[in-house]
């Protein structure tokens, strides 16, 4: 029994106590008049970005800390290629609580962001913040004059550039190339050629040009993207390897011999169209080089069930690349 009162007594000296471990602490930091988006602040793209931080302290609200001075120092700051820049460096004194009273006012200061630090290959940075208070014949155990060491506020905040601030990336150059083009690029972040392997090449030229070319031997069309990758934003060109090809035929599946039908070519880039059916149940007279076919069916008899009949949609390009697609007719008396 005399163990357990023991313990309450020292539990409870260590809690009441005001000599035993009672600082100036941190309270509470944020931002305020500039946009902030899930949670990041948003900086300009080449101008400051001004700002206000909010920032509260505590101090203990008994004797003898409430009539002791208190004189500290805030600095905000961030890294960035290896180096530390201090964004804000502040201070805060006793004048910043009411007399008594636990926790200070809200320290505002205005932040001004500088201009260029986040760009389109660099467009996050976290800014921490730290502080210290000077000792002036402060009770144990913080009797020891002078200032404290730095104290880490726990967290950071993260900085973006925000995203409709970020210059446009243009490109010009060739819809669709046949062996190589040449593309001039304003804004350029970082390039990239997507969906490309086997088919194209990307060559960076300097002063703004890069050069893409074809390399699947001709046998082959698809479109590729030309891509400008900021830190947060995407810039696309789409370019036609090969000159175009076909992709689609549409139109009816099933139907009653005796009727015309009517199918439609989707394509991507230039060329020529031809349709083809070998089938003696067609009749294409109605003509077969634009985008649009009409066929008219001949009749059937009654035993005549589940005639197949395949539509031939043939593309040329202007580069001589040939694609094709098939289409399925069940024909029915």
């Amino acid at each position: 029994m005399r163990i357990v009162k023991l313990l309450v007594v020292v539990l409870l000296t260590i809690l009441f106590n005001p000599g035993i471990a009672q600082i100036i602490k941190f309270g509470n930091l944020n931002y305020s008049h500039v946009p902030i988006v899930n949670g990041d602040v948003m900086i300009n793209w080449g101008a400051p970005t001004p700002m206000k931080i909010n920032i509260t302290f505590t101090r203990p609200s008994i004797e003898p800390w409430v009539s002791k001075p208190i004189k500290g120092e805030l600095v905000l700051f961030y890294d960035t290629n290896g180096n530390r820049y201090d964004l804000l460096s502040t201070t805060f004194t006793t004048s910043d609580w009411d007399a008594g009273s636990f926790v200070s006012h809200v320290i505002n200061r205005d932040v001004t962001f500088p201009a260029n630090v986040l760009n389109g290959f660099n467009g996050y940075l976290n800014v921490y913040a730290k502080y210290r208070y000077y000792r002036d014949k402060y009770p144990d155990p913080e009797n020891t004059d002078g200032w404290t060491d730095w104290i880490a506020i726990p967290g950071y905040q993260r900085f973006a550039l925000a995203p409709y601030t970020i210059p446009v990336t243009s490109f010009e150059g060739p819809e669709m190339i046949c062996n190589e083009g040449i593309y001039t690029i304003t804004n350029p972040y970082a390039i990239s050629l997507v969906d490309a392997a086997g088919v194209a090449t990307l060559t960076d030229m300097g002063q703004n040009k890069w050069k893409v070319t074809n390399v699947s031997g001709g046998g082959s069309a698809k479109t590729v993207k030309l891509r400008s990758t900021s830190s947060t934003k995407t810039f696309d060109k789409d370019i036609i390897i090969g000159g175009g090809y076909v992709t689609a035929v549409q139109g009816p599946s099933s139907g009653h011999g005796g009727e015309t039908f009517e199918f439609t070519m989707e394509y991507i880039g230039q060329g020529t169209i031809k349709w083809k059916c070998n089938s003696p149940l067609v009749d294409m007279s109605f003509g077969t080089t634009g985008p649009n076919l009409f066929i008219q069916t001949a009749e059937l008899l009654r035993n005549q069930k589940n005639q197949e009949v395949i539509i031939e949609g043939i593309f040329t390009s202007t580069c001589g690349v040939v694609t094709q697609i098939n289409k399925r007719l069940i024909l029915n008396p």
